[in-house]
This record gives structure tokens, C-alpha cells and sequence, in this order.
């Protein structure tokens, strides 16, 4: 009878949409499970971005301190060399004096 067909083709049809939602469900938890995964490698490129970028401020710093003695460094060794010529000028004058004094 058509009561009958109608029934089966409503039984058929709740076996297709139980069907259906079995297939969605388990696609949603491979999804879940590879944003999951995709979440925690992202926090973790995150922070190794976090330490790159600290590692970048201490090199930072370490250059401006290097260039900083460099300075330091070269008014030093400019100090030096004046001081250097002025005891060779010295020098010079007390050679100059020296030979005055014996001839």
C-alpha cells in the first residue's frame, strides 16, 4: 500500500540523514583535531617569535654597548697618542738641550 512505501522511503530517509550526520560528525572531529594541532603549533611559532625577537633587543643592546667602549676605546687611544707626542716632543727638546749644553 502507499502508506507502506511512504513509511519505508521515511525509514530509508532516517537511516540516510543518521548516515549523513555520522560522516559530518566524524569530518568535524578530524577538523577539530587538525585545528587543534594547527592552534598549538602556532602558539608555539609564536613564542619562539617572542624569544627571537628578545634575543634581537639583547644583541641590540650588546651592539650599542660595543659601539659605546669603541668610543671610549678610541678617545683612549687618542688620549694616548697626544701624550705619547708630547713626551717624544719633550724628548726632542731635552736631546736639543743635551747637545746645546756640550758643544
Amino acid at each position: 500500500s502507499r502508506i507502506s512505501e511512504l513509511e519505508l522511503e521515511l525509514v530509508q530517509a532516517k537511516a540516510e540523514l543518521v548516515k549523513q550526520t555520522q560522516i559530518l560528525q566524524a569530518s568535524l572531529k578530524v577538523a577539530e583535531k587538525s585545528a587543534g594541532e594547527f592552534k598549538e603549533k602556532l602558539g608555539k611559532a609564536v613564542k619562539k617569535g617572542k624569544g627571537i625577537e628578545a634575543e634581537r633587543a639583547r644583541l641590540q643592546e650588546a651592539l650599542r654597548a660595543a659601539q659605546e667602549q669603541t668610543g671610549v676605546l678610541e678617545s683612549e687611544l687618542a688620549t694616548a697618542r697626544d701624550e705619547q707626542e708630547a713626551t717624544s716632543v719633550q724628548l726632542d727638546d731635552v736631546e736639543d738641550a743635551s747637545l746645546a749644553e756640550a758643544l
